[in-house]
This record gives structure tokens, sequence and C-alpha cells, in this order.
């Protein structure tokens, strides 16, 4: 015979449980993301191609186990030593695209457009779709997307315009971002600690990156609210280096218990929000949150979010 108290109390627990795990699910948002990837095939000290492989294949394996879609996009001159084209280092960027990983153009050697004559530019643009182009069609997959260097797009919306005219003719869009950070700087002093054997600092400085880029996403989701009333579907740019081939797993698994999802570059790109008009006539910031910002007249400050001192100090070591 089935003891009535336990019963109520067995049921009375089960309710509790079962709106505690609502009220979870409820409280952990719905978000989207695109990833992307710059500077490929690797941006490293590295003392060979087997350094640039092991990276390349830890950051591939991520990306797998995560279902992550990825647009990483090539310096082409990265894929050359001493000026002469490596098959090795091709090879490097052929792993992404026969994983289904779609590839763009960085620019040949990641000059500035504010560095150099637009014609110049365009030149750069061009020499940096010989390789990478070619094995994209040979692997079956879309090439699309160019990515300025520096994420410098002209110091003026007339040449803005004039080089999206350009991209538009050469069958290219641009890959925006509305999340980025200095990764490169915490991987160049995780590199160097790496180097000489200083395991201790090296933790220290991947725990730090994970604390920084936790802050960064808080930023960008509050300002997107301040902006447009709402969490827009962000895209994060990072860069394919050893820090990230070391820590991304964590990252990814940050970010899902932020209640994101990974999207590719063109869902995140079916908001809306980029849809925009590019209407501000001056130098615009490297992300469009920032550019947004600038043109709807609302910089909200929320605090500079600094690399920590100590990494800036390992970074400038030498050892």
């Amino acid at each position: 015979m089935v003891n009535l108290k336990s019963f109520i109390s067995l049921n009375l627990y089960l309710c509790f449980a079962a709106i505690l795990t609502m009220e979870q699910c409820q409280e952990k948002p719905k978000r989207f993301i695109a990833v992307t990837f710059d500077d490929l095939p690797v941006v490293c000290r590295c003392d060979n191609n087997a350094e640039r492989l092991e990276i390349t294949e830890k950051l591939l394996t991520v990306f797998e186990r995560f279902d992550m879609p990825v647009l990483g996009v090539v310096t082409e001159q990265k894929l050359e030593k001493n000026g002469v084209v490596d098959p090795d280092r091709v090879a490097l960027v052929e792993q992404w695209l026969a994983e289904g990983y779609e590839l763009g153009n960085h620019g040949y050697a990641h000059k500035d457009i504010n560095d150099i004559t637009f014609e110049e530019y365009q030149q750069e643009i061009l020499l940096g779709e010989r390789i990478t182009r070619p094995l994209a069609e040979t692997a079956g997959l879309p090439y699309r997307f160019f990515r300025h260097p520096y994420l410098s797009a002209g110091n003026n919306l007339h040449i803005r315009r004039k080089l999206n005219d350009f991209l538009s003719e050469h069958n290219y869009r641009i890959a925006p971002n509305t999340i980025t950070y200095q990764d490169y700087t915490f991987s160049g002093a995780y590199e160097k600690a790496l180097k000489q054997g200083d395991t201790a600092v090296a933790e220290r400085i991947l725990d730090a990156y994970l604390s920084y880029t936790l802050k960064q996403w808080e930023k960008a989701e509050k300002q997107s609210h301040d902006l447009f009333g709402r969490e827009i579907r962000q895209i994060l740019m990072v860069h394919a280096n050893r820090l990230n081939a070391d820590s991304f797993g964590d990252v990814a698994e940050m970010m899902q218990e932020r209640g994101y999802k990974f999207v590719t570059i063109d869902e995140a790109m079916e908001d809306p929000v980029y849809d925009r008009p590019d209407s501000y006539d001056g130098n615009v910031g490297v992300t469009w949150l920032y550019r947004w910002a600038v043109e709807l007249g609302k910089q909200e400050s929320y605090g500079n979010i600094e690399v920590p001192q100590f990494v800036l100090d390992v970074a400038k070591r030498d050892y």
C-alpha cells in the first residue's frame, strides 16, 4: 500500500524540480553567434610547419566537436616562405576546405587601406585571391567574403563606397564583425611563456584571456540592447593563433553557457541590422556595433576592457 504522505511529498518534490528546471531554462537567453577566424593559415611565432599544422588541427577539432560553422579569411602572403609559395602552408588551408569550412580574402599582405593608395589596395585584394579562390572552387565551396585588414575600411564615406563598388564588381561581400578583441596580444605573450617553458605564466595568461573574452561579450550584448533594444545576431572575429588553438574549446563552452547557438555568417547576417546603410562620413571603428553607435550618436561608455598589465609585460619581456 502506497504511503499517502510519501506520495504527496514525492509529487511536491517533482513539481518543485520541474518548476526549477523551467525557470533555469527561461533564465538562459536565446543568442546566436557566427564565428570567424582571421589571418589564416596561422599567425604565430612558429619555428616550423609542424607547429602550424598542430595549431590548425587543434582548431579544426574544436570546430567539429561543437558543430560550429566557421569562416576563415586568408592572408595569402602567409602561404609563402621567403617569397615562394610553400606547399605545406597551402596544405593547411586545404585542410579547412576539406572539412567544409568556407574561406575568404584578407588581402595579400594585410595592408591598411589608409596607408596605401586606393589602386594599391585594389591590387592587394586581387593578389589575395590567387591561390585561395581556385582551391575553394576545386573543393566545391563558395568564395565570397572579404575582410579589411586591421578592419580599416577607409577614413571617409567616399572611399568606403568606392571600395564597396570594387568589391561588388569582383563578387565579394564584406565580412562584418560585432565582437573582436586583442587575442593577438594575449597569444604573443602566451607563446613567449611557452617557448621558455614557463607553463605557470602561460596558464595564468590563458585564464586571464577567458575572463577578458567574457567581459567583451557582455559589453557587446549591452551595446546591442542600448542601440537596438534587443540582442542582435553577433559575429565574432578572432585569429588563428596558438592561444585560440589551446583555449577555443573552453571559449565555445563559455559561449554555450551564455545561451549562444553557433550559426553560419549567412544566418547571422539575416538579422536586418546588417542591412543598415553605411552613412557615416568619417573614419569608422573596428566593430559594426561601434560604427552603428557613431552613426546613431549613441557612443556610450562601457569602460575600457584592457589587457591585464602582466600580459603586456610578458609580451614585452626579453626572455
